[in-house]
């Protein structure tokens, strides 16, 4: 054979070896994953307001029914089996909240121009109007876990833009004057039902947070102009008041999470995230009141922890994949995050606007509902949770 019959023969021989040797190597490309239905990400939400009852076994809820929203309740052991309370009427039902005796439910809904304070009773399955007062206006201000009998309520009676402070006995509707108000827009409260903190707005649409002083007095504890009120709010109390929780904005890249000391009006950052300001909707113990965690948006919930030290001290612990365990949880899906009722300990409770999904459902779609960053919290969780 010729010198060029042998190069010819060499390299069809390499190119057949070549080719097996890729056809061995290679593996079948896997099967793509099904597509996560649309109604999954889109649809919109069917519950609403969801709650969890202070003794962690009930969930409160609106959902549709026969045209309506009606509310409705289920046990956290198994909440496949709900029961229908009452059907919304053509008012709406406003601010649904659980007074903390669990066993009644405390509403806001408009009769004839009014909005009334209205309590069910889950016993014997009525509604009643706490104030049945014509011309008159109700708003809940306050319900502590320390009087689950009572709640704070404003009032307009005397002045259609003032309201009152109140104490309303849930079992008897008898109410107790707790503040004359002739000059304030809102109020934070301690879980004494004490006002410690009032809002006012100012003339350039802006507002101004005054604080109660040991003399009784109040007196001007901070004030922002409008472009600051947009985002700067004060967003909560500790439970003895002495301690407001203030999201604040000035001179600040992002929204940081300030505590000011209400008996000098001294205040310090506790907590910042670098690239998102810092949300209104803190994490506090039910019982204790005390300060659990902050959270901010930016593709993804960004929690920051707040820990405490052994010496009384605080700080803040940035996770964005929290690992905490339940021994029985609901886990609940949030627009954008995972959202978690757990009994047994601790447990969280929201009022966002979610749509109920089960453990199993975590588990079955883990490998899919993981390849999406922005659900926030990593399905990690879902190991930890038994229905």
């Amino acid at each position: 054979m010729s010198f060029r019959g042998r190069l010819k023969h060499s390299g069809f021989t390499a190119i057949a070896v070549l080719t097996l040797a890729l056809g061995i190597g290679a593996k079948a490309a896997p099967a793509p994953d099904p597509l996560i239905p649309r109604s999954v990400l889109f649809a919109d939400e069917d519950k609403l307001n969801v709650r969890l009852s202070p003794d962690g076994g009930t969930i409160s809820y609106l959902a549709p029914v026969d045209g309506t929203l009606g509310i409705w309740i289920c046990p956290v052991a198994d909440p496949s089996k709900p029961r229908l309370l009452f059907k919304q009427t053509d008012a709406p039902v406003l601010n649904l909240q659980w007074a903390y005796t669990s066993r009644e439910l405390v509403y806001l809904q408009l009769v004839d121009k009014d909005v009334h304070l209205f309590i069910f009773n889950l016993a014997d399955g009525r509604s009643r109007d706490l104030t049945p007062l014509t011309g008159v206006s109700a708003r809940i201000e306050k319900l502590s876990p320390e009087h689950p009998e009572e709640i704070l309520v404003g009032l307009n009676q005397r002045d259609p833009k003032r309201y009152d402070l109140h104490r309303l006995d849930l079992r008897t509707g008898e109410l107790k004057l707790v503040l004359r108000n002739d000059r304030y827009d809102q109020f934070l409260c301690d879980h004494e039902f004490r006002p410690r903190v009032a809002s006012r707005q100012t003339e350039g649409q802006g507002y101004e947070l005054f604080r109660l002083n040991s003399a009784g007095a109040w007196v001007s504890l901070v004030r922002f102009t409008y472009e600051d009120a947009r985002i700067s709010q004060p967003a909560a109390l500790d439970k003895a008041g002495n301690t407001l929780y203030l999201i604040d904005n000035r001179s600040t890249d992002t929204a940081v999470l300030r505590a000011i000391d209400l008996k000098t009006g001294t205040g310090r950052t506790i907590a910042a995230d670098t690239v998102a300001d810092l949300k209104r909707t803190l994490l506090l113990h039910p019982r204790t009141g005390r300060l659990q965690a902050a959270s901010a948006v930016y593709g993804r919930y960004r929690r920051h922890f707040l820990i405490s030290q052994s010496n009384g001290t605080s700080d803040i612990s940035t996770r964005f994949t929290p690992a905490m365990s339940a021994s029985r949880a609901v886990v609940l899906m949030i627009g954008s995050g995972w959202s978690f009722f757990w009994t047994g300990g601790r447990f969280v409770t929201t009022s966002m606007i979610v749509r109920p999904v089960t453990p199993d459902f975590c588990l079955r779609n883990k490998r899919r509902l993981s390849r999406l960053p922005w659900l926030g919290v990593r399905l990690w969780w879902c190991r930890h949770v038994t229905a």
